[in-house]
């Protein structure tokens, strides 16, 4: 993780042509979307290989979105110590509606209903 922070703040700096991370750094609208994009597939994956690659996939660009803010892995870290060491803990409910569960079989109902 060390090593991907370094290269990520380099590229800030002096990225060869064409490179992939100066696009995401700097275009408008493109590391959103890639956040958004993985999170939700690293949601849907089902398998080791599969969350491993999502996993993997987000924290880059997560880490992309750090860079690009000025955030180290040791402020990541510093702010993850301080939570665990709060004793009022939030619910942890999430802030987007959850899928209801359909009566047969325990499925989620279809798109439309959400």
């Amino acid at each position: 993780m060390s090593r991907l922070e370094s290269t990520l703040w380099e590229r800030q700096e002096s990225a060869p042509d064409g490179s992939y991370t100066k696009r995401l750094l700097t275009e408008d609208g493109l590391l959103a979307a890639k956040l958004k994009e993985e999170a939700s597939e690293l949601a849907e994956a089902g398998n080791v290989a599969d969350v491993t690659h999502e996993a993997a996939d987000l924290m880059y660009f997560a880490m992309a979105a750090m860079a690009r803010a000025g955030v180290s892995l040791t402020d990541v870290e510093r702010e993850l110590d301080r939570r665990a060491l709060k004793v009022n803990r939030r619910n942890g409910n999430a802030k987007v509606p959850l899928p209801e569960k359909g009566p047969e079989n325990g499925s989620s109902q279809s798109q439309d209903t959400l």
